[in-house]
């Protein structure tokens, strides 16, 4: 799945990726190839440490594929998701993500409408963390587990630059 948040006319003049330009630009129907998914940011093959995913705005996507493949699946893995946006209305498929949480029992949806802190994530050594979104949002969420130590093979990250 490709997802990109659309521009407003007002706001055509923002920094915008050349990636998203060119699919601004691409006619309704055009082919594409695409390739991937490549990295690391997938869900663990192992279950033995429930996951929390920290989301911010449309770095919602690939948490979203992971959580809808675990619910397909039936898989183990507990996943909790800290969703952060500005607003509910700009909450990317939200819709989507409370019909999940209510198909599979292993996985609760938080909504957050402000900044996410180390009081409302009670990071925990036990934990495995995925943290997605702009950079200043992966940065923050980053720099509250180093603060408590969390051990960094159970850290994954993936930043959404220019989006």
């Amino acid at each position: 799945m490709i997802a990109v948040r659309r521009l407003e006319p007002s706001k055509a003049s923002q920094v915008v990726s050349d990636f998203k330009k060119k699919l601004i630009n691409m006619p309704f129907g055009e082919k594409m190839r695409v390739r991937g998914p490549l990295g690391d940011f997938v869900l663990p093959k192992k279950s033995d440490k429930p996951i929390i995913m920290l989301a911010g705005g449309i770095g919602i996507t690939p948490m979203l594929s992971m959580i809808m493949w675990a619910t397909e699946e039936k898989l183990p893995h507990k996943i909790t998701l800290h969703f952060a946006n500005s607003s509910p209305e700009r909450a990317t498929f939200l819709k989507e993500l409370e019909a999940l949480q209510t198909q599979n029992p292993n996985f609760k949806l938080h909504l957050h409408f402000k900044r996410l802190n180390a009081e409302t994530l009670k990071p925990s050594p036990e934990i495995r963390y995925y943290l997605a979104g702009p950079p200043g949002f992966v940065a923050g969420m980053r720099a509250i587990l180093d603060e408590v130590e969390i051990d960094e093979n159970f850290i994954k990250t993936e930043e959404f630059s220019g989006y």
